[in-house]
């Protein structure tokens, strides 16, 4: 297995950590949504 350059796996960390972060606002939008319109 061939070893990446540190900068190479230092943006892909970035990247994945952007796409985790707006996957997790994005179920926390779900679920708000859902205790909103389940509230009322």
């Amino acid at each position: 297995m061939e070893t990446k350059p540190l900068m190479l796996s230092l943006v892909d960390y970035n990247n994945i950590k952007r796409q985790a972060h707006q996957l997790l606002e994005n179920l926390i939008h779900k679920a708000s949504v859902k205790i909103k319109t389940r509230s009322w």
